[in-house]
């Protein structure tokens, strides 16, 4: 969507990197971004390793902004925001503890995250800022994707057999 809708250079992460999912290359300079999706607004977790605790929560540091993508089907419309380091920090100071979700020990006993609450807060704070944009969605009807994949698949196999045929002329040569 950045690369198609609005013409940037988007370069994915290595697949082990923990701290960042993205950058953008905005005027010449490289932003890196961690980027979290949701299909309505809820806990938005910001570690998925490690045992969660409080303790641990407390410490995190956030190093890069969070690019934030959450869709409301029943709304129709998508959102995104960028949620600053800096507010993150300044967000994390003011609420302390109540800032964080962790699991109890029932649940999945790995990472933590971001409480709805302080999430609608960082929202608020984009939207002050114009970190923020919201749009109508409209969902893509994948069975025409797939209608169109399937035949541009035929087309290639199609090419590649007559090309082979010809100068084979032979279709049982193809392995």
């Amino acid at each position: 969507m950045l690369e198609e809708e609005l013409g940037l250079k988007v370069t994915q992460s290595a697949p082990l990197e923990r701290e960042w999912d993205l950058s953008i290359i905005i005027n010449g300079k490289e932003i890196r971004y961690s980027l979290k999706t949701m299909e309505k607004i809820g806990t938005l977790k910001v570690a998925w390793n490690g045992f969660p605790s409080m303790e641990r929560a407390r410490r995190f540091q956030f190093k890069y902004p969070i690019l934030y993508v959450s869709v409301s089907r029943k709304d129709g419309r998508i959102s995104i925001y960028v949620f600053d380091v800096n507010d993150l920090e300044e967000l994390k100071g003011k609420s302390g503890d109540s800032m964080w979700w962790v699991p109890k020990d029932i649940t999945n006993p790995r990472g933590f995250g971001i409480r709805v609450n302080a999430l609608r807060i960082l929202m608020d704070i984009a939207r002050e800022k114009g970190n923020y944009v919201e749009a109508t969605y409209n969902p893509v009807d994948l069975s025409l994707i797939e209608a169109r994949y399937w035949r541009l698949w035929y087309k290639m196999i199609k090419e590649l057999i007559l090309g082979h045929n010809k100068t084979n002329n032979n279709i049982t040569s193809l392995h």
